[in-house]
This record gives C-alpha cells, structure tokens and sequence, in this order.
C-alpha cells in the first residue's frame, strides 16, 4: 500500500513539475522577445550539440592519414577544420550570447511584471499564512530564475541530441560493451533521481525553518523595533530564537549536501571500472589490428562523452504546483 502511495505521489509531483514549466515556457513564449528567444536557443542546441563531434572524429582521422596514406591535403584539411572550428565557435557564441542578454532583461522584467502583478492583488488574510508565504518565496524563486529552467530543458535536448550523435559512433563496439555503458548510465540516473528526490524535501524543510530565521533577525536588524526589544528585554529572547531555528537550518543544510554528494561517488566507482573494461577491449582490438589506432581515439572520446552527458550531476529545479 506504501508504495502505490509512494508512485502516486510521485506522478502526482511529476504532473505538477511538467505544469509548472509548461507555464513558464508559456509565460516567456508570450512575453515581448520570447518568441526570438526560443528560435536563438534551439540553433544554438544544434551547434553546441554538433561542435563537440568536430573534436570527437577529426583527431582520430587525422592519425589515421598520418599513419597510413599520408595526403597532404587531407592533412591540411583535418588541420584547418580543427583549428579554425573553435575561432568560428567562439566568435559565433559571444555574439549570440551578448544579444541574448538583451532579449533576456525584456523578459524577466515582463515575467516579475505578471507575478507582482498577481502578488498585490492577494488578499492580505491569504498573505499572512506561514504556507502562503513558503509558497510564494519558492514560487518567486521559481519564476525569477525562469530562463535559467528553461536553459535547463534547451540543455536536456541538446543532451539527448549529442548522445544521439555518439551512439550511432559507438554502436560499432562489441554490443556487452554498449550494454554495460547503458547500465552504468542507469544506475547512476537512479542515484541522481533519488538524491534529487530526497534534496527536495529537504529544500522544502529548509525554506519553512528559513521563515522563522528571519523573523528573529529581522527584528533584531530593522531600526523600528530597537525601542520595543530594549523595552521588553527581548534580546535573550530572540537570539534564542534565532540560535535555535539556525541550528536547525545548517543541520539540514549538511544533510543536503551530503545526499548531493552520493550520486558523484557513485558515478565515480562505476566510471572507474567502465574505462578499465574499454581500454583492455580496445587495446585488445588494435593488438589483433582489427582497428586502426586512430579509431581508439574517437572510440575513447565517444565513450567519455557518452558517460558525462549522461552521468553529469543534475539539480532538478524546484517546483510549486500553483
């Protein structure tokens, strides 16, 4: 019964993460520049996901020209893409980049128009409510950082596209090869996903011990209430107060920090084997000349990409459901 409970649940806050971010993607859609936004965002997913391939097969092309036929203007050719590529890139992102800021400053000033907007027209009852005031810092936070989720989403595709790419490199290796890789990628999303799970929580407990935080220190900081904490003799008070709830929030801090950590460890043990297992089997093939030395280098290369794209530590962003 705990489990079903448990799945529920979790589709349940799966629906509402999917909700929240078709919002915001429709919010900036909407909103002046948004449109021009999306199209700058998904050229450049391509090119990012397409430049890496550059620096992923030429190397190895390259010693296999300088190993085997030795043309000269293949050679020149191989050299030319790998030098020129990242001048181009780099030129090509920092002009995106610099118009993207400006589109961006567009947007978030139409996105916290909207939210003010709706803030100030609550009722003052429903702003009093502890709940209500969780609620809204976490929406807040939600939406001021709405194009950094949405970067997010635009890097998962781009993400997918690239291993896309290197599949169709590695999918020549012995198929327990490209089994394992699989496996170690699942095993460790498995870690992700249930640290993520558990750093949520722990997000949420922090944001609910943070309010009584700074109700001590905002009264002990803000000018207007000096006269009543010395009338009263409210010092003692409300530095225990704020000793008490602060221990409290670093208590949980650490313990967030240390679930976050585990899903790196765990990559870190299973990636180490991986490459133990792909360096003897390519060293294998090359002994047999079954595959020519430049090959190991797109293969090790492939390989290494494939595992930090999919191994890579993921924070999935924090959501409120309304």
């Amino acid at each position: 019964m705990n489990s079903d409970k448990d799945v529920t649940k979790s589709n349940q806050n799966f629906i509402s993460m999917v909700k929240a971010l078709g919002y915001i993607c429709k919010m900036v859609w909407q909103s002046h520049q948004g449109k021009t936004y999306f199209f700058i965002k998904v050229m450049m997913c391509i090119v990012n996901a397409i430049y890496p391939m550059v620096f992923t097969i030429f190397p190895g092309l390259f010693i296999n020209e300088l190993i085997n036929q030795k043309r000269i203007e293949v050679l020149l050719l191989y050299i030319s893409v790998l030098t020129l590529c990242p001048v181009i890139y780099h030129f090509l992102v920092t002009f995106i980049n610099r118009y993207i800021q400006k589109i961006s400053m567009n947007i978030e000033w139409d996105i916290n128009d909207i939210y003010y907007r709706h803030y100030t027209r609550m009722d003052y009852e429903s702003l009093e409510k502890p709940e209500t005031i969780v609620s809204g810092e976490r929406a807040n936070k939600t939406l001021g950082n709405s194009l950094a989720l949405i970067e997010r989403i635009l890097t998962l595709f781009t993400t997918i596209f690239s291993l896309i790419l290197l599949f169709a490199i590695i999918s020549s290796l012995h198929p327990l090869f490209i089994l394992l890789i699989v496996a170690v990628s699942v095993i460790n999303s498995l870690f992700v996903r249930n640290a993520n799970k558990k750093s949520f929580k722990i997000g949420k407990e922090l944001s609910r011990v943070n309010t009584f935080v700074r109700s001590a220190q905002y009264m002990i900081d803000i000018d207007i209430y000096a006269k009543e904490v010395r009338l009263f003799h409210l010092t003692d008070f409300l530095m225990n107060h704020w000793k008490k709830y602060m221990s409290e929030y670093n208590e949980l801090k650490i313990k967030k920090h240390t679930i976050e950590m585990v899903p790196g460890i765990a990559a870190t043990v299973l990636n180490f084997f991986q490459h133990i297992i792909l360096y003897v089997y390519l060293l294998m093939k090359v002994i047999k000349e079954a595959m020519p030395v430049g090959n190991v280098t797109i293969y090790l290369t492939s390989v290494e990409q494939v595992s930090n794209s999919i191994n890579s530590e993921t924070d999935y962003p924090e959501f409120e459901a309304k």
